[in-house]
């Protein structure tokens, strides 16, 4: 790419989108890639989903004892970091929608993780992945709507946001504005290159785009 913008007189850039698990990081050259890397899209979300019955976070900055696997964003950063990778050339991403679980008999502001379900809730944005809620509907129908009857918890620990309906005995982990906020000090803190969201249509009145450039503006 280097030699290739030389004959032709511009700036070309390479980035790789990543699978930040446990199972597939540590088994890459990080240090090594990176030096051909311009990004590292660290795809830092779907932790869990409706693939399991256990129920946590799917994006959470932090992990706490309960958060199964150890997965989160900073742990993800840390292993990336520890390979030799310049934190400026590492993007986070951010979930614009959410996952859900169902058969989750109960819930508190101590216990928000680690649960268990009867797997993903049979509805959801997308036909084809039942339990995926995209961030606007979630406003909308969940979280604008109180007759649905769901209730917001936040984990202080996690830096996750989580709705739950005690009469459906639903749960579903997402994004919102106050976890995507942590993200952002978190990127500001650590000197990383910045945040993508995946993805934009998932955020139709563009309030989580709208807070991501306001933020990296001031």
């Amino acid at each position: 790419m280097d030699q290739l913008g030389k004959e032709n007189q511009r700036s070309y850039q390479l980035s790789a989108a990543v699978n930040g698990g446990p199972k597939t990081l540590p088994g890459i050259d990080w240090k090594q890639v990176s030096q051909d890397l311009d990004q590292i899209y660290l795809m830092s979300f779907d932790f869990l989903g409706n693939w399991g019955n256990t129920v946590g976070h799917h994006s959470n900055l932090y992990s706490t004892s309960s958060t199964p696997n150890n997965a989160s964003v900073d742990n993800q950063v840390k292993a990336l970091l520890a390979k030799g990778v310049d934190s400026k050339k590492i993007i986070i991403g951010s979930p614009f929608y959410g996952r859900g679980w169902q058969g989750v008999n109960s819930v508190s502001n101590a216990k928000l993780e680690g649960l268990n379900s009867k797997g993903g809730i049979d509805k959801g944005s997308d036909i084809d992945d039942p339990g995926y809620f995209n961030y606007s509907d979630i406003m909308k129908y969940l979280v604008n709507n109180k007759r649905m009857g769901y209730r917001y918890f936040y984990d202080e620990k996690a830096e996750a946001a989580v709705l739950y309906s005690k009469k459906k005995q639903e749960y579903i982990s997402y994004e919102d504005k106050r976890s995507l906020q942590a993200k952002i000090d978190y990127v500001k803190e650590h000197d990383l290159g910045g945040i993508f969201g995946w993805e934009a249509t998932s955020d139709n009145n563009h309030e989580l785009i709208k807070q991501l450039s306001t933020s990296f503006k001031n």
